[in-house]
């Protein structure tokens, strides 16, 4: 057939069977670009099975600039809905079609398979999305998710279906099923399983109508599954993003987990990760350890001072990610700083985040003090010790290709002092002595000529 245009059938004709050469159908095919493509042909169907084409004008001739297509009928519209149906997005769809087009197709600007412009299959999403609703208003299909949930999931069980709680005012959706909860109970005897949870504005969007946020408890096993291997446990849509909220949707799926397991104690994890959030590292210490933030510092100081009682060792400890906390650090040094020691303080302050008792922090923190006042101050003198040993300990976080990333990831996209954020590109340097050189000269540059004191 013809690659270049987009044929459209101009009239279908069926026929009654009067001989064994009668014609069944015949199809008469035009191009889109018509008028001004004179191309057409027809196809012939007898009743013995064979076809013909008979083309009557094989000229083409198609418009500088213009996109030739033919109408998506409902054949290939189902296909598409389905693709759709199972996750595929309109850009990743359009771009493959785009780079599958023949070199034929793409000479006669033939964009059959793709229509003209992404809103082709854009509508046929919005398409496949209404043809999938339970009902066109919201509230009424939400109520009827839920009762089939209920007929299908779990029905005699202990917590049947899946949506636990639909409110309107305030707006809350909660979500998770008896075989989470046991599946939640199940991974806490494993060890190293990290627990995590956030909240994110832009999986559910709605025009004309206020922000929606969707948070999710999540948990995954380290060494056993990849990294990218989270396990969702229980979700919750929401229109506040309080620690009423989060307590309200928490306390609901340890309720039901006493409905699961009777007489047992809710499972607390070691660790549970999140953003900076208050209301997530309010609410962590509550749910798990019904404890306050000023208890929870006060048990934090008496662990790093090796004061700790058994007890402190058993409450969950809650772990901010480090990749907000340096984002956020880097906005303040960024601000107050000179542009010459940025990166410095920022491997200063990633140096102070990795210590683990009091103690060691208290010498890092003297160490910043004084090496930072020196550069600062200027003077005769300046203490190479002190510079030294906080380069040595610099280097040994930077060992950790973790932190190099998050580091990384916290830089300015561009910056007038290449130069200096590349001395602390430390990706490439393998030698001790070549990172101790750098680190002096950075030293070096950023504060006046003067005569060191190897005191």
């Amino acid at each position: 057939m013809n690659p270049y245009c987009g044929l459209c059938v101009r009239n279908c004709t069926f026929c009654v069977q009067l001989n064994e050469l009668q014609q069944l159908l015949r199809c008469d095919l035009r191009c889109s670009g018509r008028p001004i493509c004179p191309f057409r042909c027809s196809v012939i169907i007898r009743n013995d099975g064979s076809g013909h084409i008979i083309v009557s004008n094989n000229n083409v001739r198609h418009k500088q600039n213009s996109k030739i297509c033919r109408p998506i009928r409902t054949p290939l519209r189902s296909i598409i809905k389905q693709q759709f149906n199972v996750g595929a997005s309109v850009y990743r769809m359009y771009q493959n079609s785009l780079q599958a087009r023949s070199i034929k197709e793409r000479q006669g600007r033939n964009y059959d398979a793709t229509g003209k412009s992404r809103a082709i299959l854009q509508k046929i999403k919005s398409e496949a999305v209404t043809e999938s609703l339970l009902s066109l208003d919201a509230d009424d299909g939400l109520l009827k998710l839920n009762e089939q949930y209920r007929n299908e999931v779990n029905a005699g069980g202990k917590v049947p279906g899946a949506i636990q709680l639909i409110c309107k005012y305030p707006c809350q959706v909660i979500v998770f099923s008896e075989s989470s909860i046991r599946l939640y109970d199940a991974l806490l005897k494993h060890k190293n399983v990290v627990v995590s949870w956030d909240a994110t504005g832009s999986i559910i969007k709605q025009n004309n109508s206020l922000q929606l946020l969707y948070y999710e408890l999540s948990m995954t096993l380290p060494g056993v599954v990849t990294q990218d291997s989270i396990i969702p446990i229980t979700f919750m849509i929401s229109d506040a993003h309080g620690l009423v909220n989060v307590l309200h949707w928490m306390q609901l799926f340890r309720h039901s987990y006493s409905k699961v397991f009777p007489g047992q104690d809710f499972p607390r994890p070691s660790m549970v990760l999140s953003d900076r959030a208050q209301v997530f590292l309010i609410a962590a210490l509550q749910i798990w350890n019904s404890e306050t933030i000023s208890q929870f510092l006060h048990r934090a100081y008496r662990i790093v001072t090796n004061e700790a009682s058994e007890v402190d060792y058993k409450l969950t400890n809650i772990h901010a990610c480090l990749s907000h906390v340096l984002l956020s650090v880097r906005k303040i040094v960024n601000k107050l700083l000179d542009e010459k020691i940025r990166n410095l303080a920022m491997w200063c302050i990633a140096l102070l985040i990795n210590t683990s008792t009091w103690k060691e922090m208290m010498h890092n923190w003297k160490l910043i003090c004084f090496v930072l006042l020196q550069m600062h101050i200027g003077g005769e003198t300046m203490n190479v010790e002190y510079q030294d040993s906080l380069l040595d300990k610099i280097t040994k976080i930077r060992a950790d290709p973790n932190i190099c990333g998050i580091m990384q990831s916290t830089e300015p996209e561009s910056s007038n002092s290449t130069a200096n954020y590349g001395q602390f590109d430390y990706d490439d340097i393998d030698e001790d002595q070549e990172q101790n050189e750098q680190f002096s000269t950075y030293i070096s540059q950023t504060t006046p000529s003067r005569k060191k004191n190897d005191k």
